[in-house]
């Protein structure tokens, strides 16, 4: 289950397949298998709800957490009414191996659910950089187009020079070219010679055209 979670490309069905799992399944087994609260079990019911806490961030959270709340109450309750359902430990020894397991294990699931919200975060992270480059492409089109028509607008209201802004910006470009500036500068060269005659846009036509 921990490794659909972390391969998982829905990382919402991912965390609340593992927190499901861990509540309702592993550690309730865990619990009745480990001496129960007699064990001092009851700590690992307490380790699956704060999972719960941990890798769910949406509004199923409270509901899974309701009911692994009241399912592990019950599971208590279970094992206090029918003793005989808890494993306990046959000895000392017994009783020391499983602190070490519980190290072992404790550790090891806490360092998958780190690792787990370390790729959800890269993930969503490489969604929103994605998402920011195509935004910025986007707005770029827009200006540019948006550029483009206000020149069409500029060398339209003076019928003698129709279409000079442009030529003037694909000169200007060819020259920067020349020059061997860098592709941003050159990219600013066309834009302000595209707009050189933004000026116009504030002159009556009468003038413009000397009628």
């Amino acid at each position: 289950c921990l490794v659909l979670s972390l391969k998982s490309k829905d990382v919402i069905y991912a965390a609340v397949l593992y927190a499901i799992v861990a509540n309702f399944i592993m550690f309730p087994v865990m619990y009745f298998t480990s001496g129960g609260y007699h064990g001092g079990m009851p700590l690992w019911l307490l380790l699956s709800l704060v999972i719960s806490w941990v890798v769910i961030r949406k509004r199923i959270l409270y509901i899974i957490y309701t009911l692994a709340l009241i399912f592990q109450s019950g599971c208590i309750m279970v094992s206090k009414a029918h003793p005989e359902l808890v494993i306990m430990f046959p000895s000392e020894n017994a009783v020391a191996f499983d602190v070490i397991q519980s190290l072992v294990l404790v550790s090891l699931i806490f360092g998958a659910i780190i690792k787990y919200m370390n790729r959800a975060y890269e993930q969503k992270k490489q969604e929103l950089d994605i998402a920011n480059t195509q935004l910025e492409e986007a707005n770029t089109r827009i200006t540019l187009q948006s550029m483009y028509t206000l020149a069409k607008t500029i060398d339209a209201k003076d019928k003698y020079t129709n279409g000079h802004s442009m030529r003037v910006a694909k000169y200007s470009k060819m020259i920067a070219e020349r020059m061997g500036l860098a592709e941003s500068q050159i990219e600013e060269i066309y834009n302000m010679a595209m707009l050189h005659d933004i000026g116009k846009i504030g002159i009556p036509d009468a003038i413009i055209n000397k009628t």
